[in-house]
């Protein structure tokens, strides 16, 4: 998927680092650009405004996966995350 966004050299330094095992380093190689064209990240204001662009581009399906141990927390994130969107958004469910 890297290579089909444009990041061929970091794809390949970041299989290299993972594959030796230094997975650590190969999370850290990961390009800054990349994780924003294909990740939700930050507050809920602002992946609402992510949802947007994807939605905008034409993307129909997302994944919401918060990283929280509380399942509670992880439950209201999402829901965080809809209730900013739904307004500006008609098309999220």
């Amino acid at each position: 998927m890297a290579c089909a966004y444009g990041f061929d050299s970091a794809a390949a330094e970041i299989q290299k680092h993972f594959l030796s095992g230094a997975k650590d380093v190969a999370a850290q190689r990961v390009p800054d650009e990349l994780i924003e064209m294909t990740a939700l990240v930050g507050d809920s204001a602002s992946m609402a405004a992510q949802l947007d662009r994807f939605t905008a581009a034409g993307v129909g399906t997302v994944y919401l996966i918060p990283f929280d141990d509380e399942p509670t927390a992880r439950a209201a994130a999402v829901t965080q995350v809809l209730d900013e969107a739904r307004p500006r958004t008609p098309a999220i469910a």
